[in-house]
């Protein structure tokens, strides 16, 4: 089982030991540009009960097709705080983020400004700080979010969050240090193959860094990049079945007989656990094969040189009473190797898994297929 990816946004703050100056915030101008563009606009006769019927927020856009693309631009309100003690600093931020839901669209040529509390009914990206010791969004005097709705059904998603972020230093060069601070977006739960996130203008999707004065610091450079990270899955799986086993069994009275869920949970775990020994298989597989091929080679031609000389040269084993080791005919012992039969049955059975990709594709058929059989039976027999 191959492991599991997320793209990874990433703000390195770069700051220099120095300058005292005072700090300034600086506001969400895009989002108050936009509310007084579409206040002078007439709005399209939308209603929102119409537009939401029939629309599940558990599942996100695009649902079984391309991932989505979620892009990302923020505003930098403040740094309050840059602690060499506790290794962190603490950032206001007025993080936006873009992406399109087609099941949104609705007719006309303005966008709509919403109540943040609807985005408790539409999807949104679980966009979290990977680096952050703690952070909360401002909620005074209402939680300060904003949602707009777009007519081809682009969504854009606005917030105030205020958070302690870790920041690991190297003070050897103390106190004239430079410091390069991280602030780290990143999708809690979607891989690559659901969502993915880009920043919305480059190095221009960050805003406010240059307004900013810190009283011991001053903030000289700034990275925007993105990236991918790579997440490890099966034993963590294992791990949850068995929970969901345990869990199970504790919520029932203590009965000698099987019960549908216990067969339906354990047969779960098996193929959880089949699944793991795949992945197994096929990683010894792949580190085997990426053995170099003259190391191989060698072993290949020691073996044919033995069986071109034991041609030549012929082995013959005298009778042995018991008292003494199988001798040659000259009187000293050799070593026999596996006859030329069973050496071509190894090499021949060996091309079979040549490849390490034909495990993975043999898997993707017969795990699936194999649980769908599992299911067809288990549904007859326990629910008809």
């Amino acid at each position: 089982m191959s492991g599991q990816r997320a793209t990874v946004l990433l703000l390195v703050f770069a700051i220099f030991g120095g300058i005292p100056n005072s700090v300034r915030a600086q506001g969400d101008e895009e989002a108050a540009n936009g509310r007084e563009e579409e206040s002078a606009a007439t709005q399209p006769d939308v209603k929102l009960t119409a537009l939401f019927r029939g629309y599940d927020p558990l599942i996100r856009p695009n649902f079984h097709g391309k991932p989505v693309a979620v892009q990302m631009s923020m505003t930098i309100a403040s740094i309050d705080q840059v602690s060499e003690v506790d290794m962190d600093y603490t950032v206001t931020v007025l993080m936006r983020q873009y992406w399109n839901d087609p099941r949104l669209k609705f007719p006309g040529n303005r966008s709509m400004s919403l109540d943040p509390r609807l985005a408790k009914k539409l999807w949104v990206p679980d966009t979290f700080l990977e680096n952050s010791k703690s952070s909360y969004l401002h909620t005074v005097t209402v939680d300060n979010a904003l949602i707009r709705l777009f007519p081809d059904g682009s969504i854009l998603y606005g917030m105030r969050i205020t958070a302690k972020m870790e920041c690991e230093m190297d003070l050897r060069k103390y106190p004239m240090d430079e410091q390069s601070c991280p602030f780290i977006l990143e999708s809690y739960g979607y891989t690559t193959e659901d969502m993915t996130y880009e920043w919305r203008d480059g190095e221009k999707s960050i805003s406010g860094l240059k307004d900013i004065r810190l009283s011991q610091f001053t903030i000289y450079d700034y990275k925007a990049l993105q990236g991918y990270g790579d997440y490890e899955t099966g034993v963590t799986t294992v791990l949850t079945m068995t929970t969901l086993v345990s869990g199970t069994r504790a919520q029932l009275p203590k009965i000698s007989y099987i019960k549908a869920i216990d067969v339906y949970l354990v047969v779960c775990f098996v193929f959880v656990f089949a699944a793991l020994l795949e992945y197994a298989a096929v990683n010894y597989q792949s580190r085997y094969y990426k053995t170099p091929r003259k190391s191989r080679k060698s072993k290949k031609t020691e073996i044919e040189e033995f069986q071109l000389e034991e041609k030549k040269a012929p082995l013959a084993v005298p009778e042995n009473d018991g008292s003494s080791a199988p001798a040659a005919r000259n009187g000293t012992a050799r070593r026999r190797f596996p006859s030329p039969k069973v050496l071509t049955s190894f090499r021949g059975g060996r091309k079979i898994i040549e490849d390490v990709n034909d495990i993975d594709k043999f898997s993707r058929v017969l795990f699936p297929c194999t649980f769908a059989v599992f299911n067809a039976i288990y549904w007859i027999i326990y629910a008809v």
